[in-house]
């Protein structure tokens, strides 16, 4: 579990989570994280999504972060500070090729995004997540139903992945696939495997 003052990476994605807060220091309030993005790193594995819960803050440090935020793209630099609303589509990555970006998110309430969060380091350290940050449907099938409601991909119904999820996430249980993994501090990342098949509305 991640606790205050842990750091994670995520190489394939090229993230690494510090965290600040987590939601048991908050009693489940806040999730504060800074987030030192490679560049062209960033969500590049997670399509236009959506929080049904929860609000995000994005206070801009270092670099350039470029935003899509109910279907507007723009850019944010230091200084600056962006709110995604509950509810409202949205991605971002870093465009430079050579600066690193940072920034400081606050997620409100802190949900469990700390496990995905870990969940999402913790594939890239074994080496299960795509060159282009993407992740299998049935390991995301997990950990998206073992935590409902956090995140959705824009343009299929949320009924319809809400039911993949649950269709996907018991074979994915017999074929090895976990709910949380825990990132381990003294292990390197492992090799990324090749472009795996993003979740569609016919998965």
């Amino acid at each position: 579990m991640a606790k205050a003052g842990d750091r994670m990476t995520s190489v394939h994605t090229g993230e690494t989570f510090v965290f600040i807060k987590t939601a048991a220091n908050t009693d489940g309030q806040q999730l504060v994280f800074d987030m030192i993005c490679e560049p062209g790193g960033g969500a590049k594995g997670a399509p236009t999504h959506i929080h049904p819960k929860q609000e995000e803050h994005f206070h801009i440090r270092k670099g350039v972060i470029e935003f899509e935020v109910n279907g507007r793209s723009f850019f944010a630099y230091p200084g600056e500070s962006i709110t995604v609303p509950a509810g409202t589509p949205h991605t971002w990555r870093n465009p430079s090729q050579k600066e690193k970006a940072v920034f400081r998110c606050e997620i409100e309430p802190a949900g469990h995004f700390e496990f995905m969060f870990e969940s999402l380091c913790g594939l890239s350290q074994r080496g299960m997540i795509g060159v282009d940050g993407s992740v299998s449907p049935l390991a995301m099938a997990r950990i998206l139903h073992r935590y409902p409601d956090h995140l959705y991909i824009v343009g299929i119904p949320f009924w319809e992945q809400r039911l993949a999820f649950a269709l996907l996430s018991p074979i994915a249980k017999l074929m090895g696939y976990k709910e949380l993994y825990t990132y381990q501090f003294d292990q390197p990342a492992a090799a990324s495997i090749e472009p795996t098949h993003q979740m569609t509305g016919a998965d």
